[in-house]
């Protein structure tokens, strides 16, 4: 598999008027997943390297990443998706309990207006302010859809609600499982006590905070992670990326 997914690197470089090179374009690609794309060489990698043969050695790393996530037993699936808009307008929760059907409501005065229609995967929290949250999706249209579907709703009940709304995702939750099961002992010293906490008898998993991306990972013992925080895939590949490599240099994934 590792040979399989090996990823090759063609340079094109910039060179000053003295022949070295200032700056570069790599060509990365890996047909066995077929993936093709481009990144901008940093101008001291550049600049240090000095051939395109040098800077294409520099990419060699990675190949590592791309064979430490096909070391995933379950590749990343979407767990949950959570979105928000709203209206512009207070809202009479009581009243709203009443249009929608008490059967698909149940109104919490220090929390909002829960609303799950039967058949729909998705809850919707409505709130007094107008402001909407919808979650329990596992895609981002299906979210939106069910979004869209309550303010129908509400339209019907003769309450004003924008015919182009914003719903932005605000959290994805992601899961995957390693091969293999984890040491979390060991993993907490590979990645470094201040990028993690760690308290066993409160709470079962490993939290991990990587440095480069603004998510938090859940691992555990069985070789389970879960990635929230991010609002598209990129964030939960970033973090799994960073996870599975300092893993697999210290030999932790490995069955």
């Amino acid at each position: 598999m590792a040979d399989r997914y090996r990823l090759s690197a063609a340079v094109a470089p910039d060179t000053n008027p003295g022949g070295t090179m200032r700056q570069a374009t790599a060509w990365l690609t890996c047909p066995g997943l077929g993936v093709e794309t481009t990144s901008q060489v940093p101008s001291d990698v550049a600049g240090q390297r000095r051939t395109p043969s040098r800077v294409a050695n520099a990419y060699e790393g990675l190949q590592l990443t791309v064979t430490r996530v096909m070391d995933l037993q379950q590749p990343l699936s979407v767990e949950n998706v959570t979105v928000t808009t709203g209206v512009d307008q207070e809202l009479d929760l009581s009243a709203l309990v009443l249009g929608l059907g008490s059967s698909e409501c149940e109104l919490d005065r220090d929390v909002g207006l829960t609303y799950q229609p039967d058949g729909l995967e998705t809850t919707a929290v409505v709130y007094r302010s107008g402001k909407v949250v919808c979650m329990g999706a596992q895609s981002v249209a299906t979210a939106r859809a069910s979004v869209g579907s309550l303010l129908t709703r509400l339209n019907t009940l003769g309450i004003d609600v924008p015919a182009d709304p914003d719903v932005p995702v605000t959290n994805i939750v992601f899961s995957a499982l390693l091969r293999g099961r984890l040491d979390l002992n060991a993993v907490a010293v590979e990645l470094g006590f201040e990028h993690i906490e760690y308290e066993p008898e409160q709470f079962s998993a490993l939290i991990y905070r990587p440095e480069r991306v603004d998510v938090v990972v859940l691992m555990f013992g069985s070789g389970s992670v879960i990635i929230t925080g991010g609002t598209d895939d990129s964030h939960a590949r970033l973090a799994l990326d960073a996870l599975t490599d300092k893993l697999t240099a210290s030999g932790h994934s490995r069955p």
